[in-house]
């Protein structure tokens, strides 16, 4: 079953996974708004780190203003305390990563190999677009002719586009949908303390957000000293090996999936300097309550 992937330029950390599992018969990366943005330097203090690992998510520009007000004050700001507290679980993530070829002990998703070098060393073609949604996307895709398509971040993806694959795309969401719908679902489960539906589902694209059937879905564990960007880089490692179980899945027994319980469906917005700042100063309460 030949696979088709659709990434953006930070991608390589999943990206390179699926590569190494499935039949993957080419890469379009969306070079679009993240090709011309500038990388900020290297974050210095525990805080920095965390301003930076956060504002690269939906909330960029807010994040950074948030984040650099919070700079300037006391030590004992509770943002500070969780930065101090996610430096150190995220090292003991990072023992996750050991023995991937390309993939540095790091925990920066967008701080591994570039995916020319990974397209590269396994031969496949890799095609830079504007849009992936554009005219060169799709003569791409239609050229590789793939039996299936995997989204792998990036900007939704629109009909023209999800109809090319013969079985179908699947994305990976970051938490157990029907809940939590929309941008940073592992977010909103810690902010509103739903560790039911902490975890990551693959599913069918359609022209919904997040609606599609589901394929396969896996919870994740909430640890002491977990936040919002130690979750995410969970979500991925757990999420890459999701869509690879769910691809085999379909080129096994051919399944549409399970249609998603419209009446259990919530959506969330993007999150705001306001609820990061209220998530972050109970974060340690939620270490202590629920915290494996």
């Amino acid at each position: 079953m030949k696979v088709a992937i659709l990434t953006m330029p930070g991608g390589s950390f999943v990206t390179h996974y699926l590569v190494k599992h499935l039949e993957v018969c080419g890469i379009v990366v969306d070079v679009g708004p993240w090709g011309s943005a500038k990388k900020p330097p290297p974050p210095k203090s525990a805080l920095e780190k965390l301003a930076y690992h956060y504002t690269r998510g939906g909330v960029r520009a807010a994040g950074r203003a948030l984040a650099k007000k919070l700079l300037r004050q006391p030590e004992r700001d509770p943002f500070a305390d969780a930065a101090r507290a996610e430096e150190a679980h995220l090292a003991r993530l990072d023992t996750m990563l050991v023995g991937y070829p390309f993939l540095a002990k790091r925990t920066d998703l967008r701080e591994f190999a570039p995916l020319e070098e990974v397209a590269a060393f396994y031969e496949l073609p890799l095609v830079k677009v504007q849009n992936v949604n554009g005219a060169d996307s799709e003569a791409a895709l239609r050229g590789w002719a793939p039996d299936l398509g995997i989204i792998v971040g990036g900007r939704i993806v629109k009909p023209n586009i999800l109809g090319v694959p013969r079985l179908g795309m699947l994305n990976k969401h970051s938490a157990i949908l029907p809940k939590h719908r929309g941008l940073s679902g592992e977010y909103w489960c810690l902010y509103y303390e739903d560790f039911e539906h902490l975890g990551v589902t693959v599913h069918y694209v359609d022209p919904g957000l997040d609606s599609g059937n589901i394929l396969v879905q896996n919870k994740l564990v909430f640890e002491k000293g977990d936040t919002p960007t130690s979750l995410r880089f969970k979500s991925e490692v757990a999420g890459r090996e999701a869509i690879v179980a769910a691809a085999r899945l379909i080129e096994r027994t051919g399944t549409k999936g399970t249609p998603q319980d419209e009446a259990q469906a919530t959506t969330n917005k993007a999150p705001t300097p306001a609820t990061d700042k209220e998530l972050y100063a109970k974060l340690p309460k939620l270490w202590e309550r629920y915290g494996a």
